[in-house]
Order: structure tokens, then C-alpha cells, then sequence
């Protein structure tokens, strides 16, 4: 949670660059300056408005009261004037902590902008900016679906917009945010993308403030990896960008962050040399920001080296820092440190008497995990001190902690799953156009070139009742094989790449967090996982049967880890045969489909049986279900792969002197798909 606060302050620092980018940057942006300028004409909204914005990072209370006065003095028809007040207001309620006076602010000023029309174009994004405000408001307030929705909309608008001058910067800002966004969902990979692409814009705009907390972002990703290496180098890379821009600020949080990672990796004296230079700087600047934090990693550092009582100096000052900046969540990691220290020192009352405040404290404010961490800690010290009816009350509170804190990440993991699941069906909706347009595009091609194979074939008879040369028709006919055996090759090829997994990311993004809290199963599941994506790596249009029976069983029981009444499977296998080959994929998607169509939307106990057997030379493969059926089905289609794989058969049987089906049956709760194979049948 540290780095939590470490990173709010420089996406902090981020949205108060942005309206100041968009507006006047002819004008000066010193406070000094715009005042004396304000003083000569105080009917000057446009000055006033950018002397609100200058006092934002310094002084909010002037910057809230030069917002007021725009409120008061602007006429109704100026609505880029009030969109700008009332986001300097809401960026104001963000440094305060209010989150619910921020996020109306921002509605509001949305809501203002909208009416503003201007001869550049820039008033349609204009919108995007204050919806990366509000955005950083939902990640804040833990909204993170709400959050990352709301950068993939300014993103949007910011893309169709007229092109600005600086319209690549809150483009960059935009998925800078969704790179947070994704951080705090655990979605990684995907916080990564979106950052190293907000960071390649902004090198190309060439600010260093924005570059600087592209990498301190990057650097909290890999912290929370614990790949302590990269968030160290990519830190570094933050304080030299800060430092370019001369921005103090920064430089003292980025400094405290490495810090952090120094006493993660009990390189402690390193972690002393960069504390002491982030304490010299927040002094010289003259802030308390992050000074409580700084105050508070001292103690640590002098409570692992067992100086216990310089630590509990420490966690005093860290405190008082905390309660004077309203700072609820620090207060309560400041008095669970004390209470780790006078436990240390076997001084009993007080070891209570601080856990005890710091349960209050992370009780109030809803930190479940600092709360379950203190009531541990609690029920520890009972124990040894043998105090039986301590240890049952809070053992009681513990259970219910958990309840809570495992429901808590329960929900984000669900969140994780819509986000991705929301952004993977926008991007299935743009492939699906485009590959409306190549089968429209193909279907043209196809029929021209059919056209002219049925004229080289009526010249071909031509020649041959002319010429009486039966040798020379043999060849053209032989010519016109070749060309119709590339055709359907072709469209092979095209068939088998619709054959890759569906919901890889999603089934990954649901089993890491587990990772984190219970490695043994999930690593087994995460081998159950690799299983299935490795037969997506091949690019051959069969694979080995067996091969196939292990993927679905261990995608069924991963599969059945995500429903709250788990269904049943059964796969029967019945095989005369070793290494029997059949299209790459076939099983892994006809259960795919029960358990989508089938299981999801069924309410009662579920079942899928799959049966794999030889007869006759025929490989007879059934997939039954007592799901909702084909009519019912939450999407009205016939299945993940169902197209893909009837028109391979008939493209295959067209080679094939024995033909393979693939039948479905709606049965009368349920539905049943039955494919035959012949052992002998050619894929090539």
C-alpha cells in the first residue's frame, strides 16, 4: 500500500499538467506573473482561470478560491471557462482525498465541455481530458472497471479527434492511466503494453515529466512482480527525467520508491543513503507530502536492525505527520509498527494497546489486508501471553476478515475478467469487419478465378477436338488440378488460422491472482493451462488425439475452479489405435462450447460427457451436455469453432474417397455434437 501512495502522487502530478497544456500556453504560467497581470484586469477570466490552475500543485485553497470567482463572474455561453473551474475544483478534491467531491467536479465539468464548440477542433477532446481526470478519481476510489472504461472512452475520442498539437500528450496520459489501471486489476502484461506505449509517445513529444512517470509506473509493476531488479533500473530512469525537468517533488517520491525496493531486498544502508536524500529535498521544498512515509521506512529499517527504541521515535514523528495530514491509513501502519517494536521489547501493554489502535484505524477505513495482518499479530501475542479469551475474539474477527478480504479479491478478479472480456469483444468486433471485407474481397477473387479456369478448360477441349491432341488437353487438365489443389490449400490455411484459442488472457488473468496467495495449485494449474495454449503455438492443422483427451480434461478442471456449483465431466476413451491424428483444436473446442453455451447460463447441476472411441475404422467422437441448449444459449450462434470445423470437413472430403461428418443434435435438455473420422483420412 506504500507504493500505492507513491504512485497516486505522480499520476497527481500528471493531471495537473494537462489542463495547463491545453489552454493559452502563450501566457505565463508563473503564479507571481499571471497575478500582477490579473491585478491590471480583473474582468480577465481567461488570466484567472490560468492562475487557478498555476496554484493547483502549490496552494489549493487559492486555486479552489480563483475557481469560485470564475463561477460567479463568467457568463452562461462560456463553457470552456467553467469546464476549467470546475476541474481545477475536482483536481483540488483530489489532493484533499475527497474522491466524492472530485468525481462530481469532473461530471460537471464533462458535462460543461460538451457545449463548447471552437474553430480548431480541440473543444471534442477537450471532453478526453476531463475524463482522464475522472478516470484517476475511479482508480483511486478502487472503481477499477469503471476507471479502465473510462480511459478506453477518452482514448476513443481523443483518436477520432481532429489532430491537435497536443493531442498526443493526453493520448499518452489516456494509456498511461489504463497501464495503472491494469496494475491494480493484476493484469500485467496488459499494464505493461499500455505503458511502454504511453512511453513511446512521450519521448517522441519529448516531456520529460510524463516520460519520468511512464517509467516510475513500469518500475511499480515490477515491484508488485517482486522483480526487484527492473523496478530499481526503471526508477532510476525516473529520477533522471525529474531531475531534467527539475521537478523536486518527484524526484523525492521516485527517491523514496527506490528506497523501498532497497529495504525489500535488505540492502538496508543503500535504502538509508536514498531516504536521506528524499527527506533533504521535502524539507527544502517545504512539504510534508510523503514526509510520513519517509519517517516511517526509517523505523523499519532501525526495527530490522533491533534499534528498537530509535524505531519507535521514528514511528512517532511518521504518525504525527499522518494525523496532521488526515492520512487515516498511515496513522494505522504507524501503530502497527509501534506495536511490532514494543512487542520486540516484551513491553506487553503497550504492544496491545497500539495493534489495538491500528485495528481501529484499518476497521474504519476498510483495509481489509492491513486488518487481517493486525489481527494475526494479535492473536499471536495472546497466545504467548496465554490470554484464552483474547485470542477467541479475535480469532471470531479474523474469520470474518478473511471472509471479506477473499471476497474483496474475488471481485477484482471478476472485474479483471469483464475488463478483459469487454476489451477482447471491441477488438473480435473490428477483426470480424475486416474479415468481412477479405471474404467479400476473396469471394470476388474466387469467382474470377473460376471464371477463368472454366474458359482455360473450354479452350483446353477446344485445342483438343482442333488439334486431336490428347496429350496436350492431359496437360492443360493436369495444369488446371494443380491451380484447383493450391485454391483449396489455400483456403486450408485460412481455415486453420480461425482455429486459436479464444479465452487464453482471460483464463490467465482469472489464475494469477491465485498465484500469489496459494502457488502449489495454482502452479498445477498453470501447467493444466500451458497444456492447452501449446497445441495454439503449432502451426500444423492436426494434432495427436491423446494429446488432445489430456487438454480437455485439464480444461475442464480448470474450467470448473470458476463456477460457484461446480459441473461434472466424464471423458470415456476407447482407442485400438496410438497416435491418431484429428484437426489441432477439435475437442478443446467442442467442450469450450458446452461449457459456454451450456453450463454458464444453467441453473443446477451440469454434466458433460465426452466419449472417444474406434469402431469399423471410424474414430466416433460424442460431446453431450444437459446445458440450456442451442435456442436458449446466451449468444444465439452454433459455437466457438462449430463453422470453422464443418467447412474443413467438407473442403477435406472433397480429397477424401471416405467422407467424415459433423453432426449437431439438440436434444431434449442439452445439446450433442457427434463427429465421425475415418482412420485413414488425408489431411495434406
Amino acid at each position: 500500500m506504500t507504493k500505492f501512495y507513491s504512485i497516486y502522487s505522480l499520476l497527481t502530478i500528471w493531471i495537473f499538467l494537462a489542463p495547463t497544456k491545453v489552454c493559452f500556453t502563450q501566457m505565463p504560467t508563473n503564479s507571481d506573473s499571471l497575478q500582477k497581470i490579473f491585478n491590471r484586469d480583473t474582468t480577465n477570466l481567461e488570466v484567472l482561470s490560468l492562475l487557478a490552475q498555476s496554484y493547483e500543485p502549490t496552494d489549493p485553497n487559492k486555486a479552489k478560491e480563483c475557481a469560485r470567482k470564475i463561477l460567479q463572474k463568467k457568463k452562461v455561453t462560456q463553457f470552456d471557462l467553467i469546464a476549467r473551474a470546475y476541474n481545477t475544483m475536482g483536481n483540488c478534491a483530489l489532493i484533499d482525498g475527497d474522491l466524492d467531491e472530485a468525481e462530481k467536479n469532473y461530471l460537471l465539468a464533462i458535462e460543461s465541455i460538451k457545449n463548447y464548440k471552437n474553430n480548431d477542433g480541440s473543444s471534442i477532446w477537450f471532453v478526453a481530458t476531463y475524463q482522464n481526470s475522472l478516470a484517476q478519481v475511479y482508480l483511486n476510489k478502487g472503481q477499477l472497471k469503471d476507471a479502465v472504461f473510462m480511459y478506453q472512452d477518452a482514448l476513443e475520442v481523443l483518436k477520432n479527434a481532429k489532430y491537435h498539437k497536443e493531442l498526443d500528450f493526453h493520448i499518452a496520459t489516456s494509456l498511461g492511466g489504463l497501464g495503472d489501471a491494469y496494475n491494480q486489476l493484476g493484469v500485467y502484461e496488459l499494464a505493461l503494453n499500455n505503458l511502454f506505449e504511453s512511453l513511446k509517445i512521450n519521448e517522441l513529444i519529448n516531456d520529460p515529466i510524463s516520460i519520468g512517470i511512464n517509467y516510475n509506473s513500469i518500475a511499480a509493476i515490477y515491484d508488485n512482480l517482486e522483480e526487484y531488479e527492473k523496478s530499481r533500473k526503471f526508477n532510476l530512469l525516473a529520477l533522471e527525467y525529474f531531475e531534467k525537468a527539475d521537478y523536486p517533488l518527484a524526484n523525492a517520491t521516485v527517491l523514496l520508491n527506490l528506497a523501498q525496493s532497497e529495504f525489500k531486498t535488505k540492502n538496508l544502508n543503500q535504502a538509508i543513503d536514498y531516504l536521506k536524500k528524499s527527506e533533504k529535498i521535502l524539507n527544502e521544498i517545504g512539504t510534508t507530502y510523503n514526509l510520513g512515509d519517509v519517517k516511517l521506512l526509517f523505523g523499519e529499517i532501525e526495527q530490522e536492525n533491533k534499534r528498537y527504541d530509535l524505531a519507535l521515535k521514528y514511528f512517532d514523528e511518521a504518525r504525527s505527520l499522518f494525523d496532521e495530514m488526515e492520512n487515516l491509513y498511515g496513522s494505522g501502519r504507524a501503530y502497527y509498527q509501534k506495536g511490532v517494536s514494543c512487542h520486540s521489547l516484551k513491553k506487553h501493554k503497550e504492544s496491545y494497546e497500539y495493534f489495538e489502535k491500528a485495528l481501529e484505524i484499518f476497521s474504519q477505513s476498510e483495509f481489509l489486508k492491513d486488518k487481517k495482518l493486525t489481527l494475526e499479530k494479535l492473536i499471536d501475542i495472546s497466545l504467548e501471553y496465554r490470554d484464552f479469551d483474547r485470542v477467541e475474539t479475535y480469532f471470531n474477527a479474523l474469520k470474518n476478515v478473511e471472509k471479506e478480504f477473499l471476497n474483496e479479491e474475488r471481485i477484482k478478479a471478476i472485474a479483471a475478467q469483464e475488463v478483459l472480456f469487454e476489451t477482447e469483444k471491441k477488438e473480435k468486433q473490428i477483426a470480424e469487419q475486416a474479415l468481412e471485407l477479405e471474404q467479400e474481397k476473396n469471394a470476388k477473387l474466387y469467382a474470377s478465378f473460376g471464371a477463368i479456369v472454366l474458359l482455360f478448360l473450354l479452350i483446353a477441349v477446344w485445342l483438343g477436338f482442333r488439334q486431336q491432341n490428347k496429350k496436350r488437353s492431359l496437360e492443360i487438365l493436369n495444369s488446371l488440378m494443380t491451380m484447383q489443389k493450391n485454391i483449396v490449400e489455400k483456403e486450408l490455411e485460412q481455415l486453420n488460422k480461425q482455429l486459436d484459442p479464444h479465452e487464453i488472457k482471460n483464463m490467465l488473468a482469472s489464475i494469477s491472482p491465485e498465484i500469489q496467495d496459494k502457488a502449489p495449485d495454482a502452479y498445477r494449474k498453470m501447467l493444466k493451462l500451458l497444456n492447452i495454449v501449446k497445441s495454439s503455438l503449432s502451426g500444423k492443422i492436426t494434432q495427436e488425439l491423446n494429446e488432445q483427451i489430456q487438454q480437455i480434461r485439464d480444461f475442464l478442471t480448470l474450467e470448473q475452479t470458476h463456477f460457484t456449483e461446480p459441473f461434472e465431466f466424464e471423458v470415456d476413451v476407447n482407442l485400438n489405435h496410438e497416435m491418431l491424428k484429428i484437426p489441432r483444436l477439435l475437442l478443446k473446442n467442442l467442450v469450450e462450447n458446452s461449457v459456454k453455451h451450456g453450463m454458464r447460463a444453467l441453473r443446477g447441476k451440469g454434466k458433460i460427457l465426452v466419449s472417444v472411441s474406434e469402431a469399423n475404422d471410424v474414430i466416433h467422437i460424442v460431446v453431450r451436455d444437459n446445458g440450456v441448449g442451442r435456442k436458449q444459449a446466451i449468444m444465439n450462434d452454433s459455437g466457438i469453432g462449430t463453422v470453422t470445423y464443418k467447412r474443413l470437413f467438407e473442403v477435406l472430403n472433397m480429397r477424401n474417397d471416405r467422407k467424415a461428418s459433423f453432426e449437431i443434435i439438440d436434444l431434449e435438455q442439452g445439446t450433442q455434437v457427434e463427429v465421425k473420422i475415418p482412420l485413414d483420412y488425408n489431411y495434406e
